[in-house]
This record gives structure tokens, C-alpha cells and sequence, in this order.
């Protein structure tokens, strides 16, 4: 999984996926609950590459 870490690089971090559903994928260990994740274009990033984070509203 993509990761945006300290001055907005990307991270490569191992995670491990819990249940899968229409709603999404959760993740079952691997991040500590307040880390921003890719979840568009991680195709075109690599580690290290700077990238410009935009916040998604989530739904309840």
C-alpha cells in the first residue's frame, strides 16, 4: 500500500487486508489509524515521488 508520509512522499508500506465488501477493503494491521493513504493514481507514483494530497469525505 501507498502511503503519504512527512513532506508529502510517498511510502511503500506492507499491509495486511482484513474483509473485503462493496463499501471497501479494511485493513487489519499495518497502519496506525491516522496515516493518509493513496487510494487514486498509485499506478503512477513510486516511493519517494512528492505529491499533492487532497482530502476525501468519508461516509459513516
Amino acid at each position: 500500500m501507498l502511503i503519504v508520509g512527512k513532506g508529502n512522499k510517498v511510502e511503500r508500506r506492507a499491509v495486511k487486508v482484513g474483509s473485503v465488501s462493496d463499501a471497501g477493503v479494511a485493513i487489519a494491521s499495518g497502519l496506525t489509524g491516522n496515516e493518509r493513504v493513496v487510494v487514486l493514481a498509485g499506478a503512477f507514483l513510486n516511493p519517494g515521488d512528492t505529491v499533492k494530497p487532497v482530502l476525501q469525505k468519508t461516509s459513516n
